[in-house]
């Protein structure tokens, strides 16, 4: 997002997973819909009650959350 307007950008194409907490005090949760727009398969899983230590916070979710897209990825 440091980058002007008309900026190339380019697209990641390997599969993601964004896992973001939505109570992170430094990075609003739009950023994560933002971030969504430079990859062509992605899965964006806002967690509510986690941070910006998002495995910290919920770590039992973050793992079903993995194991769920590792399956689902060929």
């Amino acid at each position: 997002l440091q980058y002007p307007p008309g900026y190339p950008q380019a697209q990641l194409a390997t599969p993601v997973l964004l896992l973001w907490g939505c109570q992170d005090r430094a990075l609003g949760d739009e950023l994560a819909d933002l971030s969504a727009q430079f990859c062509s398969d992605v899965r964006v899983k806002k967690i509510a009650n986690a941070s910006h230590w998002v495995n910290q916070d919920v770590p039992e979710m973050v793992n079903k959350y993995i194991d769920i897209f590792l399956k689902e990825v060929p």
